[in-house]
């Protein structure tokens, strides 16, 4: 389940819980006790007392019943991640040892590369060079793409 370091991000009361927007998965009841229904089972909770549960549905609640949880939508993203940045790669300029641009990885140069090592470009991978060139004293395999801009 998702949380920070294992400790809930959010906490609402029961009552105005929002299951559309929320991931909640433990119940705390307040001072005096109280009851509800949770994911169709009737409970009838103690003070300071807690379940620790998924929460498809919560109903019937009375009393200081909190839910604990994370928001669905983390960090600006998606639960398919889909809004997050992909972090920029960063090639080295000049190559001296092995350097490999893998499969799905693409790598953009502004101006002159050289290279004194190895570069490796596999089957998927790119390399965009824009306003400069290759300047080769190495060894470049080239299974993927160069493209010059």
């Amino acid at each position: 389940m998702s949380a920070f370091y294992g400790v809930p991000s959010i906490i609402h009361p029961a009552s105005g819980a929002t299951l559309s927007a929320f991931t909640y998965f433990q119940v705390y009841v307040g001072t005096s006790g109280g009851s509800a229904t949770v994911n169709g089972m009737p409970f009838i909770l103690s003070e300071a007392s807690t379940i620790e549960i998924i929460i498809n549905s919560i109903s019937n609640v009375v009393g200081n019943i909190y839910l604990l949880g994370t928001p669905i939508n983390v960090f600006q993203g998606t639960p398919t991640l889909s809004g997050y940045i992909p972090q920029q790669l960063t090639m080295p300029n000049p190559v001296n040892g092995i350097f490999t641009i893998y499969a799905g990885e693409s790598y953009t140069i502004n101006g002159n590369l050289t290279v004194n090592g190895n570069l490796i470009i596999q089957a998927g991978g790119t390399l965009i060079i824009t306003g400069g060139v290759i300047i080769n004293t190495g060894v470049v395999n080239n299974s993927g793409n160069i493209i010059f801009n």
